[in-house]
């Protein structure tokens, strides 16, 4: 048959289980049992695009984060960019940041400078560490969502999937 939008449905065919001669198949509704195999199968695809870019963009801030070395402050950053200790595209990518950070802090100039010089820890390299494990926390919360999907389509909860299809 044709369901909506057109989709082709999978012939009604009887599931098995027939019980004795009345002739009443017991199963699964065939256009159900389509519907939630395509919430599996979307709900695995996001679960592993979801992982895989954001352990690529952890990877990224773990491997600039050991480029860098210990008790780097942002002066001492800009001095290393400037004397081209650093790739051109880690400091660009990094003052970029830090404009954005101090854009939300409403500094400028030299008030962003002592902002971003005396921030607690281990300067810069402390801070890409702290992001890539906020990354990794996000990552597992986010697939959260898929899974639901995914359990909820085994188990034909109409609020598991309803909860995927929202926040998805």
């Amino acid at each position: 048959g044709v369901g909506p939008m057109g989709v082709v449905l999978p012939a009604a065919a009887p599931v098995s289980g027939q019980q004795g001669d009345r002739g009443v198949s017991s199963g699964v509704d065939p256009v159900l049992a389509f519907y939630a195999s395509r919430v599996k199968q979307l709900a695995c695809l996001s679960f592993w695009l979801q992982a895989c870019c954001g352990l690529f963009c952890v990877g990224i801030l773990v491997a600039v984060g050991a480029a860098i070395p210990a008790g780097v402050h942002y002066e001492q950053f800009r001095e290393m960019c400037d004397e081209g200790k650093l790739e051109p595209d880690v400091c660009t990518v990094l003052n970029r940041g830090f404009e954005n950070i101090c854009q939300a802090q409403h500094l400028e100039g030299a008030e962003c400078t002592r902002f971003l010089n005396g921030q607690p820890g281990d300067g810069i390299k402390d801070a890409l560490f702290s992001l890539a494990a906020l990354g990794l926390a996000a990552i597992c919360f986010c697939n959260a969502v898929p899974l639901c999907g995914y359990c909820g389509a085994r188990q034909n909860s109409r609020c598991m999937v309803s909860c995927f299809v929202e926040f998805n």
